[in-house]
């Protein structure tokens, strides 16, 4: 409607309400006014979702309310009051509102509203504009789902506008559903996720993670970008993801394992995923503590040392699982020692004369000893095969001893050649006849043996630190 037409309309309004007032004098009615109208929605700079708005007023009157023919006008306007639109004319009296559908507007607009009675002419215009944001945010058609470990799925997209692109939007509904979300039906119906996630400037990209979902179900999405007056842009597409919360599964063997003093060792691995599939099987291995780094089999053993073997699978959800092998290289030979001594050893009578040893080894303990006895003085104890050796401590017969002592990594060591005190035939002779406190001196060299009666000894006991000549004590 242009101006012209509104001034005329009004003029006809108003020629109209001087007859109304002349019909009532003449019948010699009391006639009552409408004094005061007020507009009370909307009025407070409201921003309001396209669609039908009520619009609402109050009134106060001169003499006993509303005439017969009290109606009232509604109109707008666009341009802070200069020229207004007709909403409605006619609005019966005693009504208070009016249901006002803004689908027409195609645009965002700022507008005022001005409630007018017929009759008297009294109107209001609302304090403040308000806002009808009939412009939704754009539709998302770049979602995309994807398994992440635990059984959550994320999402990415990116961040539409406010109005068609332009602006930031203000909230996202996300939904989520066992079929795909393709019509607004569907989404009406799927399970709304909730979240309160702020959507960031337009164009930026948007990435959120998911939880709650049952371990392997698929589950298809669809999202819609909200604006500050509640319109919902278009729907999205709609991709799927499956949960997978269940860890693949890892197993590695290794040969030798633990001990060895080998060069290298020959590792198998085994992965497999029945979720979202596999997707790397690798072996790792570090030194002492240090870091990990790629390893194949086989794989060689450059030092003694601590080798630490981690075998990490890896499906295509980001779900991992470890199987870990340690192997500890040791080329070392144990340390064996022959710590006999004549002096200040106490035998038995009729018992043997043990050979005593200490081992001692880098990385465990010693697990087998042996013993090599001979009368060569000359004898090399690492060149007398570990076959060759004893495995039990007997009675030494004779003049020299070896040891040799085996590590759990199968390491041999050797001891250096002993001269020990040995219990010949003569001597053990001796220690038979003699009686108890007798003395038995003892030539080691010779083996000759001297009787001394001697009734306060209760033992015998080799005395000599010189190994020559030894004093033997009868118990």
């Amino acid at each position: 409607m242009n101006i012209k037409k509104s001034l005329f309309l009004n003029k006809i309004i108003v020629l109209i309400s001087m007859m109304v007032l002349m019909i009532g004098m003449m019948s010699g009615s009391v006639l009552a006014y409408v004094t005061g109208i007020t507009v009370t929605y909307p009025s407070q700079s409201e921003l309001i979702l396209n669609g039908d708005i009520d619009i609402q007023w109050d009134i106060t009157v001169d003499g006993g309310g509303e005439t017969q023919y009290t109606s009232y006008d509604i109109a707008y306007s666009l341009d802070n009051g200069i020229n207004w639109v007709s909403i409605e004319q006619g609005v019966p009296r005693g009504t208070r509102n009016y249901l006002w559908t803004t689908n027409s507007f195609h645009d965002t607009i700022i507008a005022k509203i001005r409630v007018r009675e017929f009759s008297s002419m009294s109107e209001d215009i609302s304090d403040n504009s308000f806002e009808i944001d009939n412009t939704a945010p754009s539709a998302i058609d770049d979602l995309a789902a994807t398994s992440v470990p635990n059984g959550e799925i994320k999402l990415e997209w990116t961040a539409t506008g406010d109005d068609d692109g332009v602006g930031d939007a203000t909230s996202y509904i996300i939904k989520y559903s066992d079929l795909e979300i393709t019509t607004q039906e569907e989404f009406d119906s799927a399970t709304t996720y909730s979240q309160s996630y702020i959507p960031s400037e337009v164009g930026n990209p948007e990435s959120e993670v998911l939880t709650g979902f049952s371990d392997g179900n698929t589950y298809y999405f669809a999202i819609k970008a909200v604006d500050n007056a509640g319109n919902q842009g278009g729907l999205s597409n709609s991709p799927d993801a499956t949960s997978d919360a269940t860890l693949p599964t890892a197993t590695l063997t290794i040969t030798p394992e633990d001990l060895t003093n080998l060069d290298e060792v020959i590792f198998t691995e085994l992965c497999s995923d029945d979720g979202s599939g596999l997707a790397s099987c690798i072996v790792e291995v570090n030194y002492d503590g240090g870091e990990y780094v790629s390893a194949t089999s086989p794989y060689t053993l450059t030092n003694d040392g601590t080798y630490n073997f981690r075998l990490t699978a890896t499906d295509n959800a980001g779900n991992t699982n470890t199987s870990t092998k340690q192997v500890v290289r040791d080329t070392e030979a144990p340390i064996i020692t022959i710590d006999n001594d004549v002096s200040g050893t106490i035998w038995t009578v009729g018992g043997s004369l043990p050979i005593a040893t200490t081992c001692t080894d880098n990385y465990e303990e010693c697990v087998e000893e042996k013993y090599y006895y001979s009368d060569d003085e000359t004898v090399i104890c690492f060149e007398i095969p570990y076959e060759s050796y004893d495995g039990t401590k007997t009675t030494i017969t004779k003049k020299y001893a070896c040891a040799a002592a085996k590590d759990e990594a199968g390491n041999i060591g050797y001891s250096d050649v002993k001269g020990i005190f040995r219990i010949s035939a003569t001597i053990q002779g001796a220690i038979t006849a003699a009686d108890s406190g007798d003395t038995i001196n003892v030539d080691a060299v010779t083996d000759t043996v001297d009787l001394i009666r001697d009734e306060t000894k209760t033992h015998i006991e080799l005395i000599a630190a010189d190994k020559k000549t030894t004093s033997i004590k009868v118990i």
